[in-house]
């Protein structure tokens, strides 16, 4: 493994901003036994990215491989170092633990991309209560911006080596207090008290934390019952689902597959596959929405947020029994192909010559089935899936497979599952469907 380790000692550490330069940081470059002292300005790329991270945090981990990728791509043009505040002793025993259980590009990319262990003066030149944290560097060590990861992309990356226009998602940049929505307009005032009842839409809001999908609900505390909710950039099916919550488990909700979506736009329904255009999509499919009644409408409080709903975005939404499409993983032969053969229980992916391969030996069918029902959502989050096979017992499968799912076809997943006696096929179901349509 690889390590930068910062080793700075600056007089007056204050926090960075777009635009300003970072001072002069002594760098120890540490390689294997090997170990030198350097400058940051040393580093003579076009573009630096930090990448904050923790050893708690299996999502930067994870997403270690696509930044390898980024630096073998563009070479000697960037420099992609990795910081952590953690010692070395526990990111080495992290590698440890996990070396053999993750995928080799996890490990290639850790092997690969240089580190910067125990670090505490990064950390306050670009503070972050959260991670992954990005920090852009231009040649001359002046901030080109502090974003969330999902920004740091091939598409983004060129386009600053080129001098273009970038969009990056800004880290940290207001705070919202989601028990009290209002201040999100109007800031500290003095009527704030008095007011009882509001809703409203917004477009998607960059806000500290930078998080999307956030639901709030502020309760009454004498009643205990919701009299509002804060909803902080959720997609249209989401607020819809959660307008017809009270109507189903609170603990389960309802799924994208039980959404019948009539509408003549779809495209703000479905969350693009590359990070490079959630953005763009995000700024206009996004909505953050808030509602507050006074205590005696609190049984209406979702019919009220369903008539906003419909107001604004001229849908009409019930629940209906449809006829729907569906995928169905069935049995197309009588022979027990399937059957465990009784040996050592194992569910990994194995990764061979021949490419990766989801391996099954001796586990329940319901693990192939969550496999396939992650896959089928990955590619259309609307579509039902039922698994009608019938089988109880325990089962041994070996199908080719990849943890990117745009590199599973149905088609060539199909032509696997049939040498096990297994198809997944489309039929037509009546189901009882949350019915979105446009507005007559």
């Amino acid at each position: 493994m690889s390590f930068y380790m910062a080793d700075a000692q600056l007089s007056a550490i204050t926090s960075l901003t777009k635009g300003q330069k970072v001072p002069q940081i002594p760098l120890i470059l540490q390689k294997g036994d090997s170990a030198k002292s350097i400058n940051l300005y040393d580093l003579n790329k076009k573009l630096i990215i930090f990448d904050f991270w923790a050893t708690y945090c299996s999502s930067c981990i994870a997403n270690m491989p696509h930044l390898q990728k980024l630096q073998e791509e563009f070479g000697n043009d960037i420099q992609i170092i990795i910081v952590t505040k953690n010692s070395k002793k526990e990111v080495d025993d992290l590698y440890a633990r996990l070396n053999g259980h993750v995928s080799p590009e996890v490990t290639y990319a850790w092997k690969h991309l240089p580190f910067i262990v125990e670090d505490s003066v990064l950390d306050q030149l670009f503070p972050h209560d959260a991670v992954p944290c990005h920090v852009w560097l231009d040649s001359a060590k002046v901030v080109e911006g502090i974003a969330y990861d999902n920004t740091t992309t091939k598409e983004n990356i060129h386009a600053f080596l080129t001098g273009k226009k970038i969009k990056l998602a800004k880290y940290g940049l207001d705070d919202l207090d989601a028990l009290s929505p209002l201040s999100w307009i109007y800031g500290d005032n003095n009527f704030k008290e008095q007011l009882k009842y509001y809703s409203f839409i917004f477009s998607r809001l960059n806000h500290k934390g930078g998080g999307d999908n956030q639901v709030t609900a502020l309760i009454d505390s004498t009643a205990n019952k919701i009299v509002g909710l804060s909803c902080i950039n959720m997609t249209i099916a989401d607020l819809y689902k959660l307008s017809w919550y009270h109507y189903k488990n609170p603990n389960i909700g309802i799924p994208d597959n039980k959404i019948l979506l009539e509408v003549k736009n779809k495209d703000k329904f479905y969350t693009p596959k590359k990070n490079s255009e959630y953005l763009e999509w995000g700024d206009t499919s996004l909505f953050t929405y808030a509602l507050r009644v006074p205590l005696k409408n609190a049984n209406d409080l979702y019919i009220t947020m369903r008539q906003d709903l419909d107001r604004y975005f001229h849908y009409e939404s019930k629940f209906e029994n449809r006829k729907v499409k569906c995928l169905i993983l069935k049995r197309i032969s009588k022979k027990d192909i399937i059957f465990t053969k009784g040996r050592e229980a194992k569910h990994e992916i194995d990764f061979g010559s021949n490419g990766a391969r989801l391996n099954l030996q001796n586990m329940p069918i319901d693990y192939l089935v969550s496999r396939i029902e992650t896959v089928i959502s990955y590619k259309d989050p609307f579509m039902p899936f039922f698994d009608e096979t019938g089988y109880q017992g325990n089962i041994d499968i070996n199908i080719p497979w990849s943890d990117d799912f745009n590199e599973i076809s149905i088609p060539e997943l199909r032509k696997s599952l049939r040498k096990y006696g297994l198809d997944l096929v489309e039929e037509y179901k009546i189901l009882r469907m949350l019915v979105i349509s446009d507005e007559n």
